[in-house]
C-alpha cells in the first residue's frame, strides 16, 4: 500500500465552502480509513464536485480542516496537496494522446520522482515501474499503443494508472466509469475488487449505483452540502432519508 499507514488516513472536519455568500458545503465531516473503498454519492447539486475541488485544493475552504496522514493540508494549493499524496482523476480523461500508453505513465512516474518534465530520457527504472503499474490496471498489453488510439474504457484505466504512478496515499476517482460500456464497467468493478482492493485507499465518486453497491466498504451520502448518512451499502440502502433524497423506491 502506498503512502502512510495511520488508521484514519483522511480526516475532514466541518468543511465549509461558500461562493458569494451562497454556502455550498455546510460542515462536512468524515474519516476515511487506510485501505478502504469509500463511495461518495448524492443527487445533482448536492455539493460533490465542490467537495472534491475543496479537498484537492482547487478551491480554498471557507472553514474547516482537512487532515491527511496526520498532517493538516487545509488551504494548500492543489500541486502541494498532490505532492502530499491526495491524488485525483477527473471526469474527463486528460492524457497525452500522441504519446504511447507506457510513455503517459512514465511521464507521471518521472514527475513523482522529480525528474525534469521536458527530458526525453526514460531510464530503465522508470520503464520497469511504469510497466508494473500498467499490469496493476491490466492494460500492460497496450503499452506500445498510442493513447489516442485505445478505447474509451482503456483510456479511463490509463488515467488510473497515471494516478497510481504518483504513489498516492489516497486515490480519488471522480466518475471513473463515465462513458464506459456495460462490459467495461464490469471489468472496472472486478479490477477494483481484485488488484486494487486493500492495496490503495480509494474515494470513489460515482453515479452508477451498481458500481457503488458492489465495491464500496462505506458509503457517504451528500445532500444539500451535508452528509445525511454514512455506513455500509446495506445500511445506506435501508436509510429512509437516503431513499427520499437520492435512491428512490428501487432501493426501498
Amino acid at each position: 500500500m502506498s503512502g502512510c499507514f495511520t488508521k484514519s488516513l483522511l480526516e475532514v472536519r466541518e468543511l465549509r465552502k461558500s461562493f458569494s455568500g451562497l454556502e455550498v458545503l455546510r460542515g462536512v465531516s468524515t474519516n476515511v480509513r487506510t485501505g478502504e473503498v469509500r463511495a461518495l454519492i448524492g443527487p445533482n447539486g448536492a455539493g460533490k464536485t465542490t467537495f472534491i475541488n475543496t479537498l484537492t485544493g482547487v478551491y480554498p475552504p471557507s472553514a474547516g480542516a482537512v487532515i491527511l496522514c496526520g498532517q493538516e493540508i487545509t488551504g494548500l494549493p492543489a500541486f502541494k496537496i498532490a505532492r502530499r499524496g491526495l491524488i485525483r482523476t477527473c471526469q474527463i480523461a486528460s492524457l497525452f494522446l500522441d504519446l504511447t500508453v507506457l510513455e503517459n505513465v512514465a511521464v507521471a512516474s518521472r514527475a513523482a520522482e522529480h525528474f525534469c518534465r521536458t527530458s526525453n530520457r526514460v531510464d530503465g527504472n522508470t520503464t520497469d515501474e511504469s510497466q508494473e503499474v500498467l499490469k496493476t490496471v491490466e492494460i500492460a498489453h497496450l503499452a506500445a499503443s498510442r493513447a489516442g488510439d485505445v478505447s474509451h474504457g482503456d483510456q479511463r484505466l490509463l488515467e488510473v494508472a497515471i494516478a497510481l504512478a504518483v504513489k498516492p496515499s489516497v486515490l480519488l476517482l471522480d466518475e471513473p466509469t463515465a462513458g464506459m460500456s456495460p462490459a467495461e464497467t464490469r471489468h472496472f468493478v472486478e479490477l477494483l475488487n481484485g488488484r486494487l482492493r486493500g492495496l490503495y485507499t480509494i474515494v470513489l465518486v460515482e453515479h452508477d449505483m451498481q458500481v457503488v453497491m458492489n465495491t464500496a466498504d462505506t458509503i457517504s451520502v451528500l445532500a444539500l452540502g451535508k452528509i445525511i448518512a454514512e455506513g455500509s451499502p446495506t445500511e445506506v440502502k435501508a436509510d429512509a432519508n437516503v431513499q427520499e433524497a437520492y435512491l428512490g423506491s428501487a432501493y426501498a
